[in-house]
């Protein structure tokens, strides 16, 4: 499972915003080690999508990305979004509530872009892009959106 997380304020005009990039998996050399997998055949999750880019205005964000470096040898990788904004005291993040809307939706994407409506203008957002495969729930059981 990999993600790129973006971090803005919405109504501020960052076009281009720097993505933190999450891998899971162990590396040797720059490449999977697959030897350290149990069931090679089976592949491994996605690298985290490249490049991320966010577009923001009032109440609105279109981020967009690139697809994964690494596919894990699958070709059935999806996108799932999260979503966070500052709380009400400003000392931590909260999962945005069901007011937030993503068109075309939150999760399961297999395109490389969306559209986040709804939102408080002037409030800070995080969203993250999580790149996920038919390994990443072997990998990471019981996650939920």
């Amino acid at each position: 499972m990999g993600g790129t997380e973006t971090k803005g304020d919405v109504g501020s005009d960052q076009s281009l915003l720097s993505p933190k990039i999450r891998k899971l998996g162990e590396k040797k050399n720059n490449r999977f080690d697959s030897a350290k997998l149990e069931h090679p055949e089976v592949r491994r999750p996605p690298s985290a999508p490249r490049n991320a880019i966010s577009n923001v205005n009032e109440t609105s964000v279109f981020l967009e990305w690139a697809v994964p470096e690494e596919t894990g040898g699958r070709k059935d990788v999806s996108y799932n979004i999260l979503c966070r904004k500052i709380s009400v005291d400003s000392r931590h993040y909260e999962e945005c509530d069901s007011t937030v809307r993503f068109l075309p939706q939150r999760s399961g994407l297999t395109n490389n872009s969306v559209m986040v409506a709804d939102l408080l203008a002037h409030t800070n957002y995080t969203f993250e892009v999580e790149a996920i495969n038919g390994v990443s729930e072997l990998i990471n059981p019981g996650r939920t959106l």
